[in-house]
């Protein structure tokens, strides 16, 4: 009996210690416990004050994944209000040499010189890729963030001012790049398409057209009155025709314009958006198909319907069936290994843009899972290394021998798939 007492003395005696340790413990938790603090600020109304916390919790892997969370919550108050970053919008005015209007909106401050009506038109699509992009990372199981401050666009309306200005303030001399993200100044720059070389080419020849129109026009009331009514009619129908001929291929040209702005928009911003949001990030080198294949997969002419890697663009689709079709596929492993940022690589034209977007959008729609390990994988990569053999075996870590995924992704495209497009 009093053994058996005894044991119940010592056990009541251990359970009250752990009791008392247990809440000892969750006392600590409680004083240590970062997010505790973090809800007072939130619960006092200082919002920003709260984002700068959490994104300090970012770099612990202890508390990153939670962290990224409600920092994704906060940004979704309605009381959350994102702020431009004043000082960058001030330097760049400064550079771009030309008077500039300023357009926000909830996520972007663009800097435009370009006409108010088209410019708004781009600042909407700007916040429409914005959703979109988060829409499918959301999808994927990405943990990104908001990004901290309202990101930079600059819009010029004259190719030439472009062009001086990629040159001479960031460093990009490549006549033939309809806009770029430049990483340092964190800002994507574009132009207005209309203003291209090609389309000022070819509104040119359209002009000249036109004024054979006229020419034929006025040798039309000139045979009315000197010729026969016979000849007359046939300069005026001929007049007719030209003057239908030079719209029709006027709207076309212009909507050619007009779709090249929305997709490179487009692209550029998921460039801004990815170093913005974390899932890339500067000083780490990436495969070219993850950076290129990222942003081509979220170009559409479509950009009032759904976006991204899950949905095809019919541009890029053709683009890889005419690579498969003139037998210009480039070999899986460089396509893998290829940094991004290497001198020449653009060389390689349309046939690596275009496997890119492919290998991209493929995986995205056939093996999300492994694309969000994958890209996950790649943010712990060391800055500043790359590596061909550890990248190829990366990729077929996640997603299976290269061989196999080309046989997958080219399965059933190629001629037969340009026959269906009626090309």
């Amino acid at each position: 009996m009093r053994v058996y007492t005894k044991g119940i003395l010592c056990v009541g005696l251990l359970v009250g210690v752990m009791l008392s340790a247990s809440r000892g413990l969750a006392a600590i938790a409680e004083e240590t416990d970062p997010f505790i603090d973090i809800a007072a600020v939130m619960r006092s109304g200082d919002l920003p004050r709260a984002d700068r916390m959490l994104r300090r919790l970012l770099e612990s892997d202890t508390y990153r994944v939670r962290a990224t969370q409600t920092l994704r919550r906060l940004h979704d108050l309605d009381e959350y209000e994102l702020q431009p970053d004043e000082r960058a919008i001030e330097r760049t005015l400064a550079q771009v040499g030309t008077v500039m209007r300023r357009y926000e909106t909830p996520h972007f401050v663009t800097l435009s010189d370009c006409d108010a009506a088209w410019t708004r038109t781009k600042t909407a699509l700007l916040e429409r890729t914005f959703h979109q992009y988060y829409r499918f990372t959301e999808q994927v199981g990405l943990g990104v963030v908001p990004p901290e401050r309202k990101l930079l666009c600059v819009v010029f309306a004259d190719h030439e001012r472009y062009r001086n200005f990629a040159k001479r303030i960031d460093g990009v001399d490549a006549p033939w790049a309809g806009g770029y993200y430049a990483t340092q100044s964190n800002r994507v720059v574009l132009f207005d398409d209309r203003d291209s070389p090609a389309i000022t080419d070819a509104m040119t020849q359209l002009e000249e057209h036109q004024r054979s129109a006229r020419e034929t026009r006025a040798r039309a009331i000139t045979a009315a009155s000197t010729e026969s009514q016979a000849m007359a009619d046939a300069l005026k129908l001929a007049a007719d025709r030209l003057d239908a001929q030079v719209d029709s291929n006027r709207s076309r040209i212009l909507d050619h314009a007009e779709q090249l702005a929305t997709s490179k928009t487009i692209h550029e911003a998921i460039h801004l958006l990815s170093y913005n949001s974390g899932l890339q990030s500067l000083g780490r080198v990436y495969p070219f198909w993850v950076s290129e294949g990222l942003a081509t997969a979220f170009e559409t002419d479509r950009p009032n319907l759904p976006f991204g890697p899950t949905r095809p663009y019919n541009q890029r689709e053709r683009g890889f069936d005419r690579v498969i079709a003139d037998d210009c596929l480039i070999d899986m492993h460089t396509v893998v290994t290829l940094p991004a940022g290497l001198e020449g690589a653009d060389l390689l034209g349309d046939p690596i843009y275009s496997q890119s977007y492919q290998l991209f959008t493929h995986l995205s729609r056939t093996s999300p899972g492994a694309m969000r390990d994958y890209l996950t994988e790649l943010q712990r990569m060391p800055s500043g290394f790359f590596n061909e053999d550890i990248h190829r075996s990366m990729f077929e870590k996640h997603f299976g021998r290269l061989e196999a995924i080309e046989r997958s992704m080219c399965r059933g495209r190629g001629a037969a798939a340009l026959v269906r497009n009626g090309e």
